[in-house]
């Protein structure tokens, strides 16, 4: 079976051929006739063709459909995993400091208690304006603030937190 294109233009022969007819030929019917029926089991093919299409594209809508909803369950899998690393890093941040414990070595594994201090907004208004970059909304400069806080400057509005993560390899 030829595809659709090759099936639409062989109708599309046909019709022409028929249209071409000369009704004052002594055997117009016998040519009409024959070619209707070439039409008519063209017509058929085509049916069968245009069906299979639709079912392959329902197959396809189908796939679509399985592949979103799979890409759905791998999207929250993905961040019920980020959540438990977070989680389970953040515990065992807290464990070695609690146990005052600065560095790990076991085998191959390295584990380091870090610090880096970051400057935690407590109210956005009480940030002198020196501090604050203006684009489409209001954007604090919390890394001026940081070393201006670092450098023992005092700021309204704002204090340093020291956080404490882990690094590994």
């Amino acid at each position: 079976m030829s595809n659709l294109y090759e099936m639409t233009l062989e109708q599309l022969t046909l019709l022409s051929k028929i249209e071409q007819l000369d009704t004052s030929e002594e055997n117009y019917e016998t040519l009409l006739n024959s070619l209707l029926n070439e039409i008519e089991k063209k017509e058929k093919d085509i049916k069968k063709k245009v069906k299979n299409y639709i079912l392959f594209i329902n197959r396809m809508r189908g796939n679509k459909i399985t592949i979103a909803t799979e890409i759905d369950r791998l999207k929250k899998k993905w961040n019920n995993l980020d959540k438990t690393q977070e989680r389970l890093l953040k515990n065992l941040t807290q464990n070695l400091v609690d146990l005052n414990l600065e560095s790990i070595e076991v085998d191959n594994v390295k584990v380091n208690v870090r610090r880096s201090k970051r400057s935690n907004i407590i109210d956005e208004n009480s940030i002198p304006k020196k501090y604050i970059q203006i684009e489409e909304k209001i954007k604090i400069k919390k890394k001026e603030i940081r070393e201006d806080l670092l450098k023992g400057i005092a700021i309204e509005g704002a204090e340093i937190i020291e956080n404490k993560y882990i690094v590994y390899k």
